[in-house]
């Protein structure tokens, strides 16, 4: 019996991101599915010189391949899709991206597979370029076959833009449980040490871009309130971005320099969250965090704002408390509640990791998508019911087509 071969296309224009860990993610669970041949297909104009989604394909031991083409909107990659799709007798699609959609879109003209998009939702501020391939994305996955969205809160914005929701699938995003553990206490201690803070301190993280959607300003204004009542209070701020002098500010303006530490872009998050109190998601508008999801799995309480996703991610109370967007009082007052109930803040992080092992951990997405795609092959007449001697549907059998 052929395997299904699924090909996801992103462009590689694109820097390390939370769309280029949701395709790796997503690649790992298909490696343990033995009926599937997943391929990371990567749209490369040749800049960035490197292609940290290929690379981290490669050292997992995923199949990963880059098509170039010469300049960022050369016609040829169409072509060199189309021929790859062809060789490799791919049976679905699943672009991830604008980029991705139009190649795609293209490569299929004569082909006929199923294109399957992918929806997180719009950005506010960011790169002009990314603005507008954002829009443009909402006229593209008009023409797809299944549309992928992340949450409620993005599905609804595809209907605000009056993009059919009728082919729409609501599958979460996902997390590395497995790497996004809770620490072991010797690593913990060691992880603090190495931050400069000691047990007694009430050590918060917000690992987020520095724009201003994510609500940095108004937690810092929470956290003037609550150090006077909790001096040994102190937040680790991670992330990088292009209001980043405008952020760090604020905080000398609130005499917040000694509470506060920059730490721009790291890659030993999972331990920064793991040696942290509380992770605080400050946004003003988010679909479903990736750093909210990580900090669940590692088990830490959370404090989000009551917005997009959280609501959707969050149980109020379990596995983090909710607050009214932009309300720095709340902020303060939900903070205030975890610093002075240690023991209720460590039953919400473990109430947090169960949730996020059972719905948003790499296997149970990927039973998800992997179960989108059998339907909608099944629907094409690619995808048939094997049977056993008794003419019972047991498994699955690819039949003739396109994709054979």
């Amino acid at each position: 019996m052929r395997k299904i071969v699924i090909a996801s296309l992103r462009s590689a224009h694109k820097p390390w991101g939370g769309i280029e860990m949701l395709v790796l993610n997503q690649a790992l669970g298909f490696k343990e599915i033995p009926d599937v041949r997943h391929i990371i297909v990567n749209l490369w104009d040749g800049d960035p010189p490197d292609i940290p989604l290929h690379e981290h394909a490669r050292a997992a031991g995923l199949e990963s391949v880059v098509l170039r083409a010469n300049g960022n909107y050369n016609l040829d990659i169409v072509g060199q899709t189309r021929a790859f799709l062809r060789e490799n007798k791919v049976d679905l699609v699943h672009c991830f991206g604008f980029k991705a959609e139009i190649v795609g879109l293209l490569a299929n003209r004569g082909l006929g597979l199923p294109i399957v998009g992918a929806w997180v939702g719009l950005m506010i501020t960011g790169p002009l370029m990314q603005w507008l391939h954002e829009r443009l994305s909402l006229v593209t996955l008009r023409m797809v076959d299944r549309i992928v969205s992340n949450s409620e809160f993005a599905t609804r914005e595809l209907r605000r833009y009056l993009v059919p929701t009728r082919n729409v699938v609501i599958i979460p995003s996902l997390v590395d449980t497995e790497k996004f553990a809770p620490l072991a206490e010797p690593e913990r201690t060691g992880m603090r040490r190495e931050l400069g803070v000691d047990e007694a301190v009430f050590l918060l993280a917000i690992v987020a871009r520095l724009v201003p959607e994510k609500g940095h300003r108004v937690l810092f204004q929470a956290l003037a309130d609550v150090v006077k009542e909790f001096p040994r209070t102190r937040l680790l701020v991670v992330g990088t971005g292009p209001r980043e002098e405008d952020i760090k500010s604020a905080v000398g303006e609130l005499g917040l320099t000694e509470f506060v530490t920059f730490m721009g872009h790291r890659t030993d998050v999972p331990r920064i969250i793991g040696a942290s109190d509380a992770l605080v998601s400050s946004s003003y508008r988010e679909g479903i965090s990736i750093s909210l999801l990580e900090a669940m799995s590692i088990g830490k309480p959370i404090v989000a704002t009551a917005i997009g996703g959280s609501v959707e991610a969050l149980e109020d109370g379990r596995t983090g408390l909710l607050v009214p967007p932009g309300d720095s009082t709340a902020i303060a007052a939900a903070l205030r509640r975890l610093a002075s109930d240690p023991d209720s803040a460590r039953a919400m992080g473990r109430e947090a990791r169960r949730v996020a092992q059972e719905r948003y951990s790499i296997p149970a997405v990927t039973r998800q998508v992997h179960a989108l795609y059998e339907d909608i092959l099944r629907g094409r007449g690619t995808l048939m019911p094997a049977t056993d001697d008794r003419g019972t549907s047991s498994s699955h059998q690819l039949s003739g087509g396109v994709g054979s």
